[in-house]
């Protein structure tokens, strides 16, 4: 689990590439407003699963952005701690934009490992491999869309 300070850090590392971003700069997008919506674009509180575009026009309609079922976003680092720490990160890397995503409080649980409550069978391994897939690809089409840094 990351430590209070490198999710504050996160944040902020996430909230500075927003800003730089030309696209969002050009299009006049609000960052704080944009990550007040879950990044998994495939989050169950989207009554579809979105494109980067559509959850943009989330963030900037108010009945629709504050008929979210959350009242805040989480930093969520995509690499575990557990992980960086095997691979020999360094904390600006581990900390970094590109390790991170908002996530609304169900699906930052589901994707560390399920809440706590990960299953060891067969159905909740396939639901968390499931939920990893489309939470990296939603990074990768935020990024894309941002025209910011895409991996470690």
């Amino acid at each position: 689990m990351a430590k209070k300070q490198d999710s504050t850090i996160l944040g902020n590392n996430l909230q500075k590439s927003y800003e730089e971003s030309s696209i969002f700069k050009d299009k006049n997008i609000d960052v704080e407003r944009f990550r007040s919506c879950c990044g998994n674009l495939w989050c169950e509180s989207y009554e579809k699963p979105l494109t980067v575009e559509e959850l943009v026009e989330i963030s900037k309609n108010n009945s629709q952005l504050f008929s979210l079922p959350y009242a805040i976003t989480e930093n969520a680092h995509l690499a575990a701690s557990s992980i960086s720490k095997k691979e020999k990160y360094t904390d600006e890397k581990y900390n970094s934009a590109v390790n991170g995503l908002d996530l609304c409080p169900t699906c930052h649980k589901a994707f560390d490992r399920n809440g706590g409550n990960f299953s060891p069978d067969n159905e909740g391994k396939a639901f968390h491999s499931k939920m990893i897939e489309r939470i990296i690809q939603s990074k990768i089409n935020i990024n894309d869309y941002a025209k910011v840094k895409k991996c470690l």
